[in-house]
């Protein structure tokens, strides 16, 4: 399941409770979850994107405290279990998926309801992304590429006959395209409102393009083929164009589509009698493919010259081979991306499986606590998980961990408790001195958020002039603050944290096989861990 149509039930129930986000990444951080596909991959996932949502098994008798719309379990018979959109309407309950709809009373639903479900909680702040942006520059760049091409036919002052010509090739190209994706494992929303899913139904376009069953020209598949015949088709237009040799065109052409007409026959028949089942896109293309011949046949003018002149006959040609040689040497590349994709999605899975995160953290090296603790702290004092960044404002490594933390910090105030702790010592330029010394200033007199902000600041730009300018330099003779980065320097020195940046989860430094971004990744599974919690508390009571 690596495409958006197989979560499509989940987008319409957030967009039904006006929750936009972004499709792909959903998908993305769904199929690389550990768990997937279990309903806790996308309570996790959800919670992930910050969407409240509660997992949970209700009894029959309380299906009435239920909401008007949530994502439910359900099973018919002896099928297997599937996760379906649920909107409860009067006294029925639609059930939507992508490969499912049915209206049904309450006591067909307790029927074939698991007594699980999946429930978001409606917020104005969860607009992360709106799908509709998309679609409409989806549909702005179709529009510009019909002018384009206009306005090329318009420049070669054509025919309106050429221009069909062109139209009927560029719709063959999208669908080759709509099969290729299909043959590659992908979706989209043409294919699925042409298509039908279910592997039982009479249309299916993924089963009819993908089978083993169909025959092979020279290792080409028939997607191969139709994607070779219509991008050569215009090649050739424009090729023949260029040369001034645009008469013979439609001759040509004609015949070309003459030599197609066996593999319109055997694709008929493959569909009809060998696979059983009809192909929506290839029956659209084989439309394309007729209309083309008919229009044709209707208004063809033989040149009077000979139609067998060698030069325009080898030019028209050069478009097709030019198409063969591009498209096989291009498959084998759209192969390997897809291959690496996928194990990609499989590796990323491995890697954020949390115990074993976890278990390289506690193989880490270990801190006594106490020596983490800084004055300058970010977030909740009383939060369960403590972090400590070691950090430094003229490393080129810490612009990139202070935007992470500042994520965290912003997504989970309430969760999370941040040290920062930099690497000062008494050997640094003045400039260096004033610039800790102003930071940590505008902490202790302004605050948390004032020094989250002045720091992500100077993360961006890095300019000591305009740094000073805006904030001021604080005077580094201060003793209190002079104090107080002397003996953060010397715990660093003493723990070995010299390196920036440095991030320590409680007490046991962030494991070296796991890049620092991946923590956003375990932030909820630290968050709820009481082991972690427990064992830092304990610690802390040993201290006092």
């Amino acid at each position: 399941m690596n495409d958006q149509s197989h979560y499509s039930f989940m987008f319409s129930y957030l967009e039904k409770e006006g929750i936009n986000i972004d499709f792909k990444e959903f998908a993305f951080q769904l199929n690389t979850h550990p768990d997937f596909p279990s309903l806790y991959a996308f309570s996790d996932t959800l919670k992930f994107f910050k969407i409240d949502n509660i997992a949970a098994s209700i009894e029959n008798k309380n299906i009435d405290y239920l909401p008007g719309m949530f994502v439910a379990l359900l099973q018919e018979d002896n099928q297997a279990p599937f996760l379906s959109f649920i909107e409860k309407s009067n006294d029925r309950y639609i059930c939507s998926n992508e490969n499912y709809r049915k209206s049904v009373d309450e006591k067909e639903f307790l029927h074939i309801w698991k007594n699980i479900v999946l429930v978001v909680e409606k917020a104005e702040d969860k607009l992360i992304y709106n799908p509709k942006r998309k679609i409409a520059i989806k549909q702005f760049t179709l529009i510009l590429l019909f002018f384009v091409v206009f306005a090329i036919t318009l420049g070669f002052k054509m025919s309106s006959l050429y221009n069909i010509y062109i139209i009927l090739g560029l719709a063959g190209v999208y669908l080759s395209t709509e099969t290729l994706r299909q043959f590659f494992g992908g979706n989209s929303s043409f294919a699925k409102a042409v298509c039908n899913s279910n592997s039982s139904a009479i249309s299916n376009c993924k089963t009819v393009i993908t089978s083993k069953k169909t025959f092979n020209l020279f290792s080409l598949e028939l997607s191969d083929l139709s994607i070779i015949f219509f991008v050569g088709q215009l090649l050739s237009f424009f090729l023949m164009e260029i040369g001034g040799m645009i008469d013979y065109y439609s001759f040509y052409l004609l015949v070309s589509l003459t030599l197609t007409l066996p593999v319109v026959i055997y694709s008929i028949y493959y569909q009809n009698f060998i696979e059983k089942k009809w192909c929506a896109i290839c029956l659209m293309i084989i439309s394309v493919l007729i209309l083309e011949a008919v229009t044709l046949a209707a208004v063809l003018n033989i040149p009077n010259h000979s139609i067998f002149n060698w030069i325009p006959f080898m030019l028209f040609f050069s478009g097709f081979i030019i198409s063969i040689v591009i498209w096989t040497n291009l498959k084998p590349f759209i192969k390997d991306f897809i291959a690496l994709k996928a194990l990609n999605i499989e590796l990323f899975r491995f890697k954020r499986n949390y115990p074993l995160f976890k278990m390289a953290l506690q193989s880490s090296k270990n801190y006594e606590y106490y020596t983490l603790e800084s004055a300058i702290i970010v977030g909740n004092p009383n939060a369960g998980l403590k972090l400590s960044l070691v950090t430094n404002p003229f490393c080129g490594y810490c612009s990139k961990t202070h935007e992470l933390i500042e994520t965290l910090v912003f997504k989970y105030p309430k969760d999370i408790l941040v040290n920062f702790r930099f690497n000062l010592d008494d050997s640094a330029d003045e400039l260096s001195k004033a610039l800790h010394y102003t930071l940590i200033d505008i902490y202790f007199k302004e605050g948390q958020f004032a020094f989250m902000d002045v720091i992500g600041n100077w993360f961006k730009n890095k300019n000591l002039d305009a740094f000073f300018e805006k904030y001021g330099k604080k005077n580094y003779a201060d003793n209190k603050i002079s104090g107080f980065l002397s003996k953060m320097y010397q715990q660093n020195k003493d723990n070995e944290l010299m390196f920036t940046p440095a991030i320590i989860i409680n007490n046991n430094l962030f494991p070296e096989m796991y890049n620092r971004e991946d923590l956003v990744y375990f932030i909820n599974e630290l968050i709820d861990d009481e082991e972690l919690i427990v064992n830092d508390y304990k610690q802390l009571q040993k201290i006092k």
